[in-house]
Formats: structure tokens, C-alpha cells, sequence
């Protein structure tokens, strides 16, 4: 059976504790003639012409004993001093052709990072571009890391020709390749300029870059330093890119340094940082190479009488790197400033309406920021869910080429009340998710049925206990998932006289945690219901039970 298959071998493979049996099983009985998988390209050639290329750390048995050594030994140790967590790995999880993955660099971990943030799949097809005069000056060395970590020699100092031909015989025979456009490793941790090679390499052979960011395999191992530290890495995959018809090496090469970048400002919790507003004041979104104090100062100028237009201006005169920022404001009285960037990266741009900016940076298209606008200016909904429409409408006009993160949403009331803490009427935020609009519009559904169930207290707390109940069912019908919701609806129902109503929906809460009787004890304790009501419903509570 081959190794990559779904057979014994590689599920024994994936814990160390079966590393014996598995060489056993090379040695005892492997048969080499298994055929390739359907889903790889055409075979080409195994060992690419020179023979300098070592290709054979790419034929068997050697890929599975690197196979073995990498899930043994390698991903392992990786994961016991960095704790990577990946972002973006749907990118990389069904390739259906070789690619290049271009990454930063900055540290002797890299390597082992990059190839711990593929698929098992994908880490067996890929090869990774070593430089010669460091790792193959020493033949032992050269070899051992071939084995390891599957690499080939890749000049620093001239020879590009060779180079291409050798790279571009390894895409051709269905390898990805890593590459580190930089050359060589970040002094300080910050990225580099790329060299030219990346992007005439891909534009030669069609083949598309994979953007990369490594962040925190500064700090674990920088230059001179011999051994590991351990620390936090994160990893960051972007979205695959291809050469356009008429664009040049050179540009591609500088449009993949400008992907890397913005992978590697890929942006987590954006809820504290970027939406800003106050109930008779007005919102500020402040975006790209984020200025903070873009919220709280341009709320304070609009506070102290100035328009968004004026308090736009003010912001931007102070700003020492005007070019890089993203910025919104809707003052009071539905005026609208915005400003992007000529530096900003691309695709950026806003488009303003009556009370609204749409703007985005970063984005797969230049459609996005007119496609939001559109759709928050048809959508026949309350202002929350028309703002959602428009982050709906973002990505599918292929949203941010980095992926998706984190996602945030901030309404106040048009009138202030004096009660900041009641002024804010929906504060949401996803810090971090896969999919994080999908995540904001499951918290949405959750915060109208709590605001119904609130607008059910207030009727209570009137004396209007009919329209109250009426409420509580209403906010039941919006989220029947919350049982919460179930049970504080049955306890009306009680208090109301209606027990055995009331005690159906406390059971059906109970049902799903008993920690809800324990609740109805409580209150007693707190003096929010009577001992009679509570053990009455226990009482139907447990008869229920017994008849079950």
C-alpha cells in the first residue's frame, strides 16, 4: 500500500509511537510500483537535470523515510516550541496544480513552518529552494537537510539561468516550490525588498504564487542564535496570484511583496479598532495602515462643532503618513467625509451616499466598495442589517485577498440619552473565525431576540403583563435555540397563574441543563419569586419526569 494512501502505514505513521513498525514496513514489504494518485499532474520527470539538483531525496524509498521523519520528529517539535496557528490554509488544502509558495524570511524556523502549515498532500509535493553557498557547502549537510526537509541548491550569486531551468523543471513535474524572495534572512525581522526572481519565474512557467507571512519566527530563532526559543508563530496564507497578460517581472514580483505584507497585516480583532461612534456626535471608521487615534480624535472634533469634512481635514493635517490611511466620518447631522490612501494597498476605495461610506482596502476587485454601496442602499431593513448586506455584497465580489478574520458592528442611537451605556444599542464583535460574517449575523439573530425580550421586561416592569408574555414568545420565535429564552418566558407564565404552560417551557429548558432547577432555588434565595411558586413548579417539574 503507498504511503499516501489511507492505509495502516500512514495512520501509524502520524504518532511516534509507531515510527518502528513503519520502517519495518519500508524495508519488509513496499511496493514501489504503486501508481500515482489521480489527482496529481501528469509524471514528469523525478530528478531534474543537474544531477546538483539531488533528486534523489524525491524519489523512493527516500520520501517515505522523510515522511516518516517529518511526522516523528520534525512537525512535532515544531509544534511543541511554537504553537503556530495557521490562517488561511483553505488556500493551500486542494491545490489542483504545482505552485510556488513565496514567503518571508527571517529566521532558520521558516522552513518547518511553512511546511508545517500544508497539508500532508501538499508537504510531500513541495520542495524547498535552499541557498547553496550556506546549506551545500558542506556535502553532509546539504544531504541531510535534502532529507529532511526535501530541498534543492538555489544560488544567491548568479547562474539565473540555470536557476530558471531547474525551478521551472520541478514545477513542470508537478512539485510546488517554497522560495524566500528576499534572498536571505531579515537582520532586524522586517521584511525585505523581494528580488526579481520569484516573479519571472512565475510569469515563464504560468504558475501561481501563494503569498506567506511567518510572524514571531523572529523572536524564536534570529540570525547567529544556534538554538530555538520557544515562543508564538502565526501563519498566514493568502490567496493564490497570477501574472497579469501585460505585466512585467518585476511588477509581479513587487505585487507578491505587497500580498506578503498584507497577509502579514491580516487583521485580527478589529471590533476595539476600527468603528468608532457616539449617539449625537457621529462614526468614524478608520481602516488600512490603522491610525487608532483617528476614532477618538475625529469624535472630539465633531464633538466640538466640526463637520466630517472639517474634522477629516484635521486628522489628516496631523498625520505624518496621510497616504497609508483609511478613513470614514459621518458627523451628526449625516454629513460624510472619506479619504483613501494613494498608498493604500490595492484594490482600495470608498464610495459615499446620503449618511453612508462604503470603503475597502485590500480588496480581490475594484467592484467592492460600489457593490456595498449598492446593496446598503437597496436593502429594505433596519440599519444593522442593511449594514450587513453590504459586508454580504463585499465578499461576494470576492472580498480580501488575505482571506477572512474578524468582523465588527457598532450602532448608536441617533439621540443621545444622557446613558452612553443605553446609547450603544448594538456593539458585536468576532475577534476570530473562519467565517466571520456568518458568525456576526448569528449574533445579530441573538441580539434582536434579547432586544425583544428586554422590550418585554420594561412592559412588565409597567404592569403590563399580557403584552409582556405576548414579547417573550415573540423572542422565542426568533431564536428557539436559546433556552434561556425558554425559561425566563416559563417563569412569567407561572408568576402569571398559567403553571402548567409556564412549566412546559421550564422543563424543555430543563432538559437541556439541570442547572435550570437549580436557578428557580435561587431566586427563591433572592426574594425574586415566592417558595410557594417554586415549589409548585418543582413539583409539576418532577411529576412530569415520573411520567416520562
Amino acid at each position: 500500500m503507498a504511503w499516501y494512501s489511507e492505509g495502516p502505514l500512514t495512520r501509524l505513521a502520524g504518532v511516534a509511537g509507531g515510527a518502528i513498525d513503519d520502517v519495518r514496513s519500508v524495508r519488509k514489504a513496499w511496493h514501489w510500483d504503486t501508481p500515482r494518485p489521480h489527482t496529481w499532474p501528469e509524471q514528469g520527470a523525478a530528478v531534474p537535470p543537474p544531477a546538483s539538483d539531488l533528486g534523489w531525496a524525491r524519489v523512493e524509498p527516500v520520501r517515505s523515510i522523510r515522511y516518516l521523519i517529518q511526522h516523528v520528529l520534525l512537525i512535532p517539535f515544531t509544534e511543541a516550541m511554537t504553537h503556530p496557528k495557521v490562517e488561511g490554509r483553505e488556500w493551500v488544502r486542494e491545490l489542483k496544480r504545482p505552485v510556488i509558495f513565496a514567503a518571508n524570511h527571517s529566521s532558520h524556523a521558516d522552513t518547518s513552518l511553512v511546511l508545517h502549515s500544508l497539508t500532508d498532500q501538499a508537504r510531500d509535493r513541495t520542495v524547498v529552494a535552499a541557498a547553496a553557498d550556506y546549506w551545500f557547502k558542506h556535502p553532509i549537510l546539504g544531504n541531510i537537510v535534502s532529507l529532511f526537509l526535501n530541498t534543492f541548491p538555489f544560488s544567491r550569486t548568479g547562474g539565473a539561468q540555470a536557476q530558471l531551468h531547474s525551478s521551472s523543471q520541478l514545477l513542470k513535474s508537478g512539485w510546488n516550490l517554497v522560495l524566500f524572495p528576499e534572498g536571505s534572512r531579515s537582520p532586524d525581522g522586517r521584511i525585505q525588498e523581494f528580488k526579481p526572481g520569484v516573479g519571472h519565474l512565475a510569469k515563464e512557467t504560468g504558475t501561481p504564487v501563494v503569498p506567506m507571512h511567518i510572524q514571531g519566527a523572529f523572536q524564536i530563532m534570529p540570525r547567529h542564535q544556534q538554538l530555538p526559543l520557544p515562543g508564538p508563530v502565526r501563519v498566514r496564507i493568502g490567496k493564490p496570484m497570477t501574472p497579469g497578460p501585460a505585466e512585467g517581472s518585476r511588477e509581479f514580483t513587487a505585487r507578491i511583496e505587497k500580498a506578503v505584507r498584507a497577509v502579514q497585516s491580516h487583521y485580527f480583532q478589529v471590533g476595539p479598532v476600527v468603528p468608532w461612534a457616539v449617539a449625537g456626535v457621529g462614526a468614524v471608521a478608520t481602516q488600512s495602515r490603522v491610525n487608532v487615534s483617528f476614532g477618538p480624535l475625529g469624535l472630539g472634533h465633531m464633538r466640538a462643532g466640526s463637520t466630517a469634512a472639517q474634522a477629516l481635514k484635521a486628522l489628516l493635517a496631523a498625520d505624518t503618513q496621510p497616504e497609508v490611511r483609511q478613513v470614514a466620518l459621518v458627523d451628526a447631522a449625516g454629513n460624510v467625509a472619506a479619504h483613501t490612501g494613494t498608498k493604500c494597498i490595492p484594490a482600495a476605495g470608498h464610495r459615499t451616499g446620503d449618511g453612508f461610506s462604503c470603503q475597502a482596502n485590500l480588496m480581490e476587485k475594484d467592484t467592492v466598495w460600489d457593490a456595498m454601496s449598492e446593496a446598503y442602499s437597496s436593502a429594505k431593513a433596519p440599519l444593522a442589517e442593511r449594514m450587513l448586506a453590504a459586508l454580504d455584497a463585499a465578499e461576494a465580489e470576492g472580498g480580501d485577498i488575505r482571506g477572512k478574520q474578524s468582523a465588527a458592528m457598532l450602532v448608536v442611537t441617533g439621540t443621545p440619552t444622557g446613558r452612553e451605556w443605553e446609547d450603544r444599542i448594538i456593539d458585536l464583535r468576532v475577534e476570530d473565525a473562519p467565517d466571520p460574517l456568518a458568525e456576526l449575523r448569528r449574533l445579530l439573530h441573538i441580539k434582536r431576540a434579547y432586544e425583544t425580550d428586554t422590550q418585554a421586561d420594561k412592559l412588565e416592569e409597567a404592569g403590563d403583563k399580557d403584552a409582556a408574555l405576548e414579547k417573550r414568545r415573540e423572542a422565542m420565535a426568533l431564536a428557539p435555540e436559546m433556552v434561556e429564552l425558554r425559561f425566563w418566558t416559563g417563569l412569567s407564565m407561572a408568576e402569571m397563574g398559567r403553571l402548567d404552560e409556564g412549566c412546559r417551557l421550564i422543563a424543555e429548558a430543563a432538559d437541556k441543563n439541570q442547572r435550570w432547577i437549580e436557578t428557580i432555588r435561587r431566586l427563591v434565595a433572592a426574594e425574586r419569586i415566592s417558595q410557594e411558586l417554586a415549589g409548585a413548579i418543582e413539583t409539576r417539574l418532577a411529576a412530569a419526569t415520573r411520567r416520562q
